[in-house]
């Protein structure tokens, strides 16, 4: 015979499941969306995998954020672990409007680790762990592979770390450097894989275009782990190492004097 539970504890056990069902319902509300999976009929909508009997929505979870992007002013992106999503942004009725993308979209993966917004071009471009990078048309919801970096097999990591698109460039910094792709032929221009002094395919974490210190013209900036190294951009050959300098913390002041002005 099963030993009788005191009502005190029954009211206990009770209040917990009230209170653990509660948190669930609030991260639940909370939580980034989630690609649920669930069988369709009549017809393929955005987000749904073929091939399977039936047709089936692809499950991820989007919780895992690794880089966040703005498209103007209309629209955030975001890149996680299960795809990216996009949130409308500003006024109107639809500016809490949700919508994720994934490999049943056409994306060459899941684990995306970085993003950036092309306007220009109404793109957005997406790079992966194993160095892929895809171009997201927003007109036509058709996506380009580019797998120039993932086949560049003399570089041992390949991983995409930050994309940034600077008019008719996308830059792609990567473990072994940075590389130059043209936005609209959607080919390599060049790939940056040493930097001054720096050792040879040295990560690059992130890119800039400014002004150059100390020189006229501008000047492409990478984030380094040695410091942040300075280029002109001004059509100099900036494979050439020696076209480089790096500054950073206890390095010596006077950046012109590095060879900006060689």
């Amino acid at each position: 015979m099963p030993l009788p539970v005191p009502t005190r504890l029954r009211r206990r056990s009770l209040a917990r499941a009230c209170a653990a069902c509660a948190a669930a319902m609030f991260a639940a509300a909370f939580a980034a969306p989630t690609v649920r999976a669930q069988s369709t009929t009549g017809g393929t909508p955005p987000g749904t995998a073929k091939g399977l009997p039936g047709t089936w929505r692809l499950h991820t979870t989007l919780q895992r954020t690794a880089a966040v992007t703005a498209f103007g002013d209309t629209a955030a992106w975001a890149a996680t672990s299960g795809g990216v999503y996009r949130v409308r942004i500003g006024s109107g009725a639809a500016s809490d409007e949700v919508r994720a993308y994934t490999t049943a979209d056409g994306l060459a993966g899941l684990s995306a680790r970085a993003i950036a917004a092309d306007v220009r071009r109404r793109a957005v471009w997406i790079g992966y762990a194993d160095g892929v990078v895809d171009r997201l048309d927003l007109a036509t919801g058709a996506v380009r592979t580019l797998r120039d970096i993932a086949r560049a097999d003399r570089f041992p990591q390949r991983a995409v770390t930050r994309l940034v698109s600077l008019g008719d460039t996308l830059y792609a910094t990567t473990r072994f450097g940075v590389v130059a792709f043209d936005a609209a032929a959607l080919v390599v221009r060049e790939t940056y894989s040493r930097f001054g002094t720096q050792p040879a395919s040295s990560p690059a974490f992130d890119v800039a275009r400014g002004p150059a210190p100390g020189a006229t013209g501008q000047a492409l900036f990478v984030a380094l782990d040695g410091g942040v190294a300075i280029g002109r951009a001004d059509g100099r050959n900036l494979q050439d190492p020696g076209n480089w300098a790096v500054e950073g913390l206890g390095a010596p002041a006077g950046i012109s004097k590095a060879g900006l002005n060689r």
